[in-house]
């Protein structure tokens, strides 16, 4: 009985020893990923703040692609103003149709004037839908109208402006 107690004693003693020995090495293990968690938690907050900044660069850059695509755009319309005011102004006969007023916007321009009589202004319609940067006029008024004792046709008409291709400009 004696030496059954003893070697009880003795594996309880060496179980002892295993399971401090198993739990000593366990909680290294733990302390040693606590310190690898330590070491990726502060690279991670380095990569948030480059992260951070990469969202900030790419804010940065769609604005300045909204920029530049803003300002693309006002050369096209500014080119196309000009070469609208250069096309009517080839197309209008001085001596048989007279502009009052021109507006121009969301692709369509309105022309009011004073023409002599309405075939002129049927062919001044022709003339303008000729060129590349009208289509489609329509005439939306054309009445009598005296001028310096004159009988006159004022007229008023609305065309659609397209954007003719490099090819063609």
């Amino acid at each position: 009985l004696l030496k059954e107690v003893v070697l009880f004693g003795l594996v309880l003693i060496v179980l002892a020893s295993g399971l401090t020995l198993f739990g000593m090495g366990l909680r290294w293990q733990v302390e040693k990923l606590h310190q690898q968690i330590s070491v990726l938690n502060a690279k991670k907050a380095t990569f948030n703040k480059l992260l951070a900044e990469i969202k900030s660069l790419e804010k940065k850059r769609e604005v300045l692609e909204q920029k530049i695509a803003a300002i693309r755009e006002l050369k096209t319309n500014s080119q196309l103003s000009v070469r609208i005011l250069d096309e009517l102004a080839s197309r209008t006969p001085s001596e048989r149709v007279w502009l009052k007023s021109l507006q121009h916007s969301s692709g369509r321009l309105v022309i009011s004037g004073v023409a002599l009589d309405n075939a002129t202004i049927a062919q001044y319609m022709n003339q303008l839908t000729a060129s590349p940067y009208f289509a489609d006029a329509d005439l939306a008024s054309s009445s009598l109208s005296v001028v310096a004792g004159n009988n006159l046709k004022s007229f008023s008409l609305t065309l659609r402006i397209i954007q003719p291709s490099a090819s063609e400009d």
